[in-house]
């Protein structure tokens, strides 16, 4: 046993199909852990800052989809605040629209617009909006 100072090394078992020899880890986990580590910054000077913004924010994108999707209020705000941090890191960064056809931001979208519509706590859809309006400017105009 090993522990890992590098979170996405735990993304990155998620692409790693033919090694079964790997015990695979918790979606779920591995979406709270980002939380605490991007969202609340517990021990964020000790996580790796090289990587490139749009490729973080790609591979962590379903993570914040898999605590979207769950229908308790605490995983729903914890993964809005996850978006909200992860957008902070591709702020003045047009991305490509070319994106938008990976499965993840299909996923993404569909996930926050629930939350936005069918929601019960008018600040929790409020900011997943503000959320959706930030994510959809974060893209180039074609």
């Amino acid at each position: 046993f090993k522990v890992v100072s590098n979170p996405l090394v735990l993304i990155e078992m998620r692409f790693d199909l033919e090694n079964t020899a790997l015990i695979k880890p918790n979606t779920l986990g591995i979406a709270v852990l980002f939380y605490l580590v991007y969202s609340q910054e517990i021990l964020i000077e000790i996580v790796p800052k090289v990587y490139c913004p749009i490729y973080f924010f790609q591979n962590c994108l379903h993570l914040v989809t898999s605590l979207l999707e769950i229908n308790q209020q605490m995983c729903t705000e914890k993964g809005l605040a996850l978006a909200l941090a992860l957008m902070e890191r591709i702020k003045f960064i047009k991305l490509s629209y070319l994106l938008l056809d990976s499965e993840d931001h299909y996923n993404f979208c569909m996930a926050l617009t629930k939350i936005i519509i069918y929601n019960q706590v008018d600040i929790i859809r409020k900011s997943a909006l503000n959320i959706y309006q930030i994510y959809i400017n974060s893209f180039e105009i074609r």
